[in-house]
């Protein structure tokens, strides 16, 4: 069953890549960390796999549509999750993670409690 016809998710990943590549620049966070090359390469990439899907859009047609939508999904899920790592790395918790630091758990809650 499909959702949308390939042709009309051919023009949505072309789309999407571009305004992921630009979305930094756009939404104001080109800072030349993670937060603006995550966005840039995912977007760079789904170019590329979308001139490689064989699809109606595709160029070199050299992997199937049903590989080309795992690649969206692995994709969606590393964006989604991307903004809770920068977050995490940039405000020192990851030692929370990695060696259960107790005073960064203390840090973790006051830092939570001030986001709601």
């Amino acid at each position: 069953m499909r959702f949308i016809e390939a042709r009309t998710h051919g023009i949505v990943d072309y789309l999407m890549g571009i305004l992921l590549i630009v979305a930094p620049w756009l939404l104001g966070f080109a800072d030349g960390g993670a937060a603006q090359w995550v966005p840039v390469i995912l977007g760079l990439g789904t170019i590329v796999y979308s001139i490689c899907t064989d699809y109606e859009l595709g160029m070199a047609r050299m992997i199937s549509v049903k590989t080309h939508l795992g690649i969206d999904l692995v994709a969606e899920i590393f964006l989604a999750a991307s903004p809770l790592d920068f977050w995490v790395f940039r405000s020192g918790l990851s030692t929370t993670f990695n060696f259960g630091n107790r005073r960064n758990w203390n840090e973790f809650d006051d830092q939570a409690r001030t986001c709601l």
